[in-house]
């Protein structure tokens, strides 16, 4: 497996570099409450570009370039070769590639993403795994007075008072370091388009929240960098799984590495027979910090 890097170069100047969290990566032109780059969007202040221009997709470990709707020109550049993405249809990227955004004029195009493939070994070995057949239903219903049941009760009341998805979404991540009292971090990885089947629509980190001084979630102050092996380790096993040193275990990975995960617990999210997403639950503290029991209670 290879790690995905991508140089992004804005009027011939390199601005950053970015290694995507996520299955998909947005590239246009900047709004107002986004200055900077992020891991999944790579937003530039330029008149040329479209909001959302260009897509870089990760699908079963291999990247693809996107132009989702074809007005603005998207060329694939693979040695002397140019040729443009089609709306609609992902071309493959191989290293060294570079994909040309906006249109080119005597002095180049406006946005340059050069393709990075780094090594990145990921030799499978978790700890555990649950398959989703065996989660559906879960135990038996908690005692009266148990404190799973009891979380259970206020996060159905935090999710019928929200007004607004993030709401839910803060509420779900919250129960989550209610449940498992040793996690640091719970995120939420869902799917982009849900309307689309389950392999078109990337999955994407859209929420993290950290245990607070008092124990409680919060918003983290810095950005949080999610490891990608994890939650698609889950989609491609459909099942939980549990990692107990991150370090050293079957996921061991850069990416793990740089997000300081120790211990971490994968959970899907699923309708149906269709997994729309994951509950990542880390400890970036110490390995060796969860047990199948915080399994169940995820």
């Amino acid at each position: 497996m290879s790690k995905l890097r991508l140089e992004v170069i804005h009027r011939g100047r390199t601005v950053s570099v970015v290694e995507p969290d996520g299955d998909v990566v947005h590239i246009g032109r900047a709004r107002e409450d986004e200055p900077r780059a992020d891991a999944n969007r790579i937003a530039l202040d330029d008149v040329e570009l479209l909001p959302d221009h260009a897509r870089i997709l990760m699908r079963d470990e291999i990247a693809f370039v996107e132009d989702p709707r074809g007005e603005g020109g998207v060329v694939l550049r693979r040695g002397q070769e140019r040729r443009v993405v089609p709306a609609g249809a992902p071309m493959a990227l191989a290293a060294s590639d570079v994909v040309e955004i906006g249109t080119r004029t005597q002095d180049g195009v406006p946005v340059e993403v050069r393709v990075h493939l780094d090594a990145d070994p990921e030799a499978p070995r978790v700890f555990e795994m649950r398959p989703i057949a065996k989660l559906v239903g879960g135990n038996a219903v908690a005692a009266k007075g148990d404190p799973v049941l009891r979380t259970l009760c206020e996060l159905q009341r935090a999710i019928d008072a929200a007004d607004e998805l993030a709401a839910v979404l803060e509420a779900v991540a919250d129960a989550a370091l209610v449940l498992v009292p040793r996690a640091t971090h719970a995120t939420l990885v869902l799917r982009e388009e849900l309307g689309k089947g389950p392999e078109e629509s990337p999955l994407v980190p859209v929420l993290t929240r950290v245990r607070g001084d008092g124990g409680t979630g919060t918003t983290p102050t810095t950005p949080v960098r999610v490891a990608r092996s994890v939650f698609r380790k889950v989609v491609r096993e459909r099942a939980a799984v549990l990692v107990a040193d991150a370090a050293t275990g079957e996921l061991a990975s850069e990416s793990l590495q740089g997000a300081s995960i120790q211990s971490t617990i994968g959970v899907p999210l699923w309708q149906k027979e269709t997994i729309i997403g994951v509950l990542q639950i880390d400890n970036r503290a110490a390995p060796a910090m969860f047990t199948s029991a915080d399994v169940d209670a995820a």
